[in-house]
């Protein structure tokens, strides 16, 4: 019999489509009155109440062999309430979740009474005969509100510093909502098939951009100078204001593979969306005065709020960047600007000054943050500014991307690369009987697909020819060296409760300084 690997989505939350969009899973959101077989969907999440038809179909559907996620409990008796957490930390024990570090939730999320994985939000029904999940956690106030919290970022209490970041990070929901779809597609005797994160089956996407608070010419130059010399391309989001009197001169030094975006006329904080505005075009008018028209913003701070949401509705942005709406996850659509986001990582080396770190430590930092995002096969997206550390921090910093493992990009790139893999339609069958892929419909201009199978992975570049799962190179998704590094994350000492206080304190003062 031949299946399709294919998501139903039954549900109205932006925030899911969005996470399945991240995913790149073939989905379908339901309407009440469109039919659902095992031939057709391979998976189903249900997230809102059902009509008595709609029960019944899905109960049929569930008794057949597909497979549920159930977010609001409407399989699962009356065993649904709810509880407060701030963030959920897997245990050991959960193997299927030991490969993320925390899972971030402020607020309340639905829990199974009979359940303590991840502390209730997640069950697993034990009849062998019935292919179906809870998951409770919030993954429908992803990207919906302006929540920051002041997050601890280190490895050891030797390099440890601290940054205001959204308080939920899509990522982690990203890796649960994926475990549980792997985990069902095995259960169920089926591959599971998505869009993958990077442009090349072998290669991690990179970027390394540059936020040019305060720079001054020479500190300028030498960061381009050392890209250049590691033939590294560089997005540099410029502090336009600062650098006025010497504008025309910086742009003609930089690399004709370097990418020139805004970051701000007057490095400020704004408290109103009109501010935004004319902060935005007066940056884009000193730019526009040499001959640029930048593709993407960054925030000072990384400060995402309404105001300025409201203020980006104004321009032709293909991109904007902060971390303080989303850090470390794949791009994603603001719902609120309608730009396309792509998060960063929050910490820089200039982070780990007001903690007097050693050079050494930071160095480590900064290297297990790339292996850590290696071994999670996700994109790594640094950032730097011109007044941190010395040159030779700046040479040993840009290093750890020239490995033959990284594809270096522009934000430009990166956000092209994206938006075309997300328009790519693809139709997935398998032949449950052979054991064979087939790819039909697929508007494949180069994107690979990633295979999953009994919580093995590998990554190709499929055609219309059947493809038998045996020939596959598949490898371990979860590695243990990941687990290793999410251990010394999780028991890496943190600050005094004072030291976070003061911390919080002295950077609020900072940036609101004038």
């Amino acid at each position: 019999m031949k299946r399709r690997i294919r998501i139903a989505y039954v549900g109205n939350s932006y925030s899911w489509e969005q996470l399945l969009d991240q995913l790149g899973a073939d989905w379908k959101r339901l309407e009440p009155d469109d039919p659902v077989s095992v031939q057709d969907f391979s998976c189903v999440i249900v997230d809102r109440s059902l009509n008595r038809i709609e029960s019944s179909s899905l109960n049929n559907y569930l008794d057949n062999g597909g497979a549920i996620i159930d977010t609001i409990g409407s399989f699962c008796g009356q065993s649904v309430t709810s509880r407060t957490f701030k963030e959920i930390v897997p245990f050991g024990i959960e193997s299927l979740f030991n490969h993320i570090n925390q899972i971030p939730v402020y607020g309340k999320a639905s829990i199974h009474r009979s359940s303590g994985v991840l502390k209730g939000t997640i069950w697993f029904d034990p009849s062998l005969s019935r292919n179906l999940v809870f998951c409770g956690l919030p993954v429908s106030r992803l990207w919906s509100n302006f929540k920051t919290i002041h997050r601890l970022f280190g490895f050891s209490d030797a390099a440890i510093t601290a940054e205001r970041t959204s308080a939920l990070q899509s990522h982690p929901y990203l890796e649960v909502v994926l475990s549980l779809i792997r985990s069902l597609h095995d259960k169920s005797g089926l591959p599971f098939v998505h869009k993958w994160w990077h442009p090349e089956s072998h290669k991690l996407a990179a970027t390394l951009r540059i936020d040019t608070d305060y720079g001054d010419f020479e500190s300028l130059e030498m960061i381009s100078n050392g890209a250049k010399e590691y033939d590294i391309p560089l997005t540099w989001f410029l502090h336009t204001g600062h650098h006025e009197s010497y504008l025309g001169k910086f742009i003609d030094t930089l690399s004709a593979s370097d990418e020139i975006a805004l970051h701000c006329f007057s490095h400020s904080e704004f408290k109103t969306s009109g501010q935004y505005l004319s902060d935005i075009k007066n940056g884009l008018k000193l730019l526009d005065k040499h001959g640029i028209e930048p593709s993407g913003y960054a925030a000072p701070y990384g400060n995402w709020s309404g105001p300025l949401a409201e203020a980006l509705q104004n321009f032709s942005f293909l991109y904007s960047s902060e971390f303080s709406y989303d850090f470390d996850s794949l791009p994603s659509v603001s719902p609120s600007s309608g730009i396309l986001q792509l998060p960063v990582h929050p910490v820089t080396i200039g982070s780990f000054r007001r903690f007097k770190s050693n050079p050494s430590d930071i160095q480590a930092y900064f290297r297990n943050i790339v292996q850590h995002k290696r071994l999670q096969h996700h994109p790594v997206h640094l950032y730097h500014h011109p007044l941190d550390g010395t040159p030779k921090q700046w040479l040993d910093f840009i290093n750890f991307l020239k490995s033959d493992r990284y594809l270096v990009l522009t934000y430009s790139q990166w956000s092209e690369w994206w938006k075309k893999r997300s328009s790519l339609n693809f139709e997935i069958y398998f032949d449950t009987e052979k054991d064979d892929l087939y790819v039909s419909n697929l508007e494949n201009d180069g994107i690979p697909l990633s295979i999953h199978k009994n919580g093995t992975f590998c990554v190709s570049q499929l055609n219309d020819e059947p493809v038998h799962l045996e020939e596959l190179a598949f490898r371990p998704y979860i590695e243990p060296e990941l687990k290793e590094i999410i251990h010394e994350q999780r028991t890496a000492p943190g600050f005094s409760k004072y030291r976070r206080f003061k911390d919080k304190m002295l950077t609020r003062m900072w940036r609101n300084r004038t």
